[in-house]
Protein backbone atom coordinates (compact mmCIF):
# COMPACT_ATOMS: atom_id res chain seq x y z
CA UNK A 1 0.00 0.00 0.00
CA UNK A 2 1.05 3.32 -1.25
CA UNK A 3 2.08 6.13 1.73
CA UNK A 4 -1.02 8.36 0.64
CA UNK A 5 -3.32 5.18 0.40
CA UNK A 6 -2.24 4.37 4.75
CA UNK A 7 -2.28 7.99 5.02
CA UNK A 8 -6.43 8.51 3.35
CA UNK A 9 -7.27 5.00 5.35
CA UNK A 10 -6.02 6.23 8.61
CA UNK A 11 -7.89 9.61 7.86
CA UNK A 12 -11.20 7.76 7.22
CA UNK A 13 -10.62 5.35 10.33
CA UNK A 14 -10.20 8.53 12.45
CA UNK A 15 -13.32 10.34 11.14
CA UNK A 16 -15.42 6.82 11.66
CA UNK A 17 -14.05 6.28 15.35
CA UNK A 18 -15.60 10.39 15.49
CA UNK A 19 -18.68 8.84 14.84
CA UNK A 20 -18.97 6.03 16.67
CA UNK A 21 -18.57 8.99 19.74
CA UNK A 22 -21.29 10.58 17.94
CA UNK A 23 -23.61 7.32 18.04
CA UNK A 24 -22.79 6.54 21.44
CA UNK A 25 -23.28 9.71 22.72
CA UNK A 26 -26.88 9.75 20.76
CA UNK A 27 -27.40 6.31 22.22
CA UNK A 28 -27.22 7.62 25.28
CA UNK A 29 -29.01 10.67 25.31
CA UNK A 30 -31.56 8.84 23.78
CA UNK A 31 -31.69 6.26 26.43
CA UNK A 32 -31.65 9.03 29.30
CA UNK A 33 -35.40 9.84 28.58
CA UNK A 34 -36.75 6.65 29.50
CA UNK A 35 -37.11 7.12 32.93
CA UNK A 36 -38.97 10.42 32.19
CA UNK A 37 -41.19 8.72 29.78
CA UNK A 38 -42.08 6.06 31.83
CA UNK A 39 -43.20 8.44 34.78
CA UNK A 40 -45.29 10.20 32.39
CA UNK A 41 -46.34 7.08 30.80
CA UNK A 42 -47.56 6.10 34.41
CA UNK A 43 -49.18 9.28 35.53
CA UNK A 44 -50.73 8.94 32.01
CA UNK A 45 -52.04 5.07 32.46
CA UNK A 46 -50.57 3.54 29.35
CA UNK A 47 -48.55 0.29 28.98
CA UNK A 48 -44.64 0.51 28.85
CA UNK A 49 -44.99 -0.80 25.31
CA UNK A 50 -46.85 1.11 23.02
CA UNK A 51 -46.98 -0.54 19.41
CA UNK A 52 -48.53 2.38 17.55
CA UNK A 53 -45.16 4.52 18.25
CA UNK A 54 -43.06 1.70 17.79
CA UNK A 55 -44.74 1.32 14.39
CA UNK A 56 -44.18 4.88 13.72
CA UNK A 57 -40.46 4.95 14.51
CA UNK A 58 -40.12 2.26 12.20
CA UNK A 59 -41.86 3.89 9.21
CA UNK A 60 -39.45 7.01 9.77
CA UNK A 61 -36.50 4.89 9.75
CA UNK A 62 -37.87 3.81 6.78
CA UNK A 63 -38.16 7.23 5.00
CA UNK A 64 -34.82 8.28 6.33
CA UNK A 65 -33.00 5.54 4.93
CA UNK A 66 -35.05 6.35 1.50
CA UNK A 67 -33.67 10.09 1.78
CA UNK A 68 -30.26 9.26 2.55
CA UNK A 69 -30.58 6.27 -0.58
CA UNK A 70 -29.47 3.33 1.91
CA UNK A 71 -30.87 -0.11 2.75
CA UNK A 72 -33.28 0.11 5.79
CA UNK A 73 -32.46 -3.51 7.03
CA UNK A 74 -29.51 -2.18 9.74
CA UNK A 75 -31.15 1.09 10.90
CA UNK A 76 -34.34 -1.10 11.54
CA UNK A 77 -32.08 -3.75 13.61
CA UNK A 78 -30.99 -0.87 15.24
CA UNK A 79 -34.17 0.95 16.03
CA UNK A 80 -35.65 -2.46 17.48
CA UNK A 81 -32.59 -3.11 19.76
CA UNK A 82 -32.78 0.84 20.46
CA UNK A 83 -36.96 0.05 21.11
CA UNK A 84 -36.05 -3.08 23.54
CA UNK A 85 -33.31 -1.88 25.34
CA UNK A 86 -35.67 1.46 26.26
CA UNK A 87 -38.71 -0.52 27.09
CA UNK A 88 -36.38 -2.32 29.33
CA UNK A 89 -35.22 0.48 31.10
CA UNK A 90 -38.45 2.17 31.36
CA UNK A 91 -39.75 -0.92 33.14
CA UNK A 92 -36.40 -0.72 35.75
CA UNK A 93 -37.84 2.48 36.12
CA UNK A 94 -40.84 2.06 37.25
CA UNK A 95 -40.26 -1.14 39.07
CA UNK A 96 -37.52 0.39 40.80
Amino acid sequence: MSNSSEKRLEEIRKRINEIDEQLIELIAERTSFAPEIAALKKSLGTCVFDPKREDAICEKTRLMCEKHHIEPEVALKVMKILMTYNKEVQKDSIDG
